[in-house]
């Protein structure tokens, strides 16, 4: 059995605690913590990863933390204001380790195209943290599209949106007066639907999009909360549209999550995946119902043909609510350890990283210009 891959984290905030800790730790036959780079020194009051992992080395100093042999993989698990997660992953790469990147990957697509040349040179491998990809929601919708249930995609509606969450006016009003790269809706929630997307469908040929401020109406600072942005797709996928969408007016208890709509089939799903309020509510990441949806948040599939025991024929079509998959964020570090052992294809790549970050961009140029712009 190969020994654990050795795992320094620079950083160690609420995302490091919340999306990584809990997938990483559990996991003893691929991951060893043995280092963490946290810059502050320990507080009474506030929470440091000294206390916390006493048996862990802490460095404050990120050359040292780098410099240290007995980490293999690095974890960018910083803020990203001022492109931070470029400028660590960076140094990261260029110390010889392979990396895990928060998202958003970096600020601008020029950069991810230069940590893209320094990890192919270094060697190493370089990844961006998706893990809304093991979400069960999509989940669910792959597997239906990767199986043909729908048929050939027509139109696609990917939303992530969330009704007057408190934290939206107070996070523009910190972000400061005027749109800066690392502000808005679309670089912190967009990324996750954009790569969606990306996964399913590949780079789109044009992207056109629409910004809005609706949690507080008198910023007008340009910094968005809401957006909706238009991808279509080459001739030979014959007039695919995806559209990613985040609202934050919306009265629902369970939020639309897609509309996708096939030659043979559609279907609607409703409700978030629940892995991370499950964290909150105390649930661990190991209990068998984490991750796993309640039954009033089943998608709805309909379809020509039969293609799901669930199904039943109504009026010449089939219809019937499905089970939703189990959400399994697990399923990332799996397939970092074993992209980084050789065992399978790295999955989440930073060249579909830099496509997203280079749609992002081009969703805020559309909306400044009110074009359609070509994907480059």
């Amino acid at each position: 059995m190969p020994k654990p891959i050795r795992v320094g984290l620079i950083g160690y905030g609420k995302a490091a605690r919340t999306f990584h800790l809990p997938f990483i730790l559990p996991n003893k036959e691929d991951f060893e913590l043995v280092a963490i780079y946290q810059r502050s020194p320990p507080t009474e009051g506030k929470q440091h990863c000294t206390v916390d992992f006493p048996d862990v080395k802490w460095y404050s100093d990120l050359d040292k933390f780098l410099a240290d042999e007995d980490v293999e993989l690095v974890l960018v698990i910083t803020p990203h204001r001022d492109d931070a997660h470029y400028h660590n992953a960076k140094a990261a790469v260029l110390a010889n380790k392979h990396v895990v990147v928060e998202k958003p990957f970096t600020n601008n697509s020029k950069h991810a195209e230069e940590l893209i040349e320094l990890k192919n040179k270094s060697g190493k491998l370089l990844f961006p943290f998706q893990n809304r990809r093991y979400d069960s929601d999509f989940l669910t919708l792959q597997k239906l599209v990767t199986d043909g249930a729908l048929g050939e995609m027509v139109d696609v509606q990917m939303h992530y949106d969330i009704d007057f969450p408190p934290w939206v006016a107070n996070s523009l009003k910190r972000a400061g007066p005027v749109w800066k790269p690392w502000t808005g809706m679309t670089n912190g929630i967009g990324c996750h639907t954009i790569d969606q997307a990306l996964t399913l469908f590949g780079p789109p040929a044009t992207v056109f999009a629409h910004n809005r401020t609706m949690a507080d109406p008198s910023n007008t600072s340009g910094i968005e909360d809401t957006f909706d942005i238009y991808l279509t797709y080459p001739p030979e996928k014959r007039g695919l549209v995806v559209q990613v969408q985040t609202a934050v007016v919306s009265r629902l208890r369970n939020q639309l999550k897609y509309f996708a709509r096939g030659r043979d089939g559609t279907f609607i799903k409703f409700g978030q995946d629940m892995q991370e309020d499950h964290f909150n509510a105390g649930i661990k990441s190991t209990d068998p119902a984490f991750g796993v949806e309640p039954e009033d948040c089943k998608g709805l599939l309909v379809t020509s043909s039969r293609v799901h025991p669930d199904q039943a024929e109504k009026a010449g079509l089939w219809e019937g609510n499905i089970p939703t998959e189990k959400g399994d964020w697990h399923g990332y570090y799996r397939d970092v350890a074993r992209a980084i052992r050789g065992d399978t294809a790295q999955y989440a790549t930073a060249e579909t990283a830099r496509n997203n970050i280079r749609i992002i961009e081009l969703a805020r140029q559309s909306w400044e210009s009110g074009k359609r712009l070509e994907f480059d």
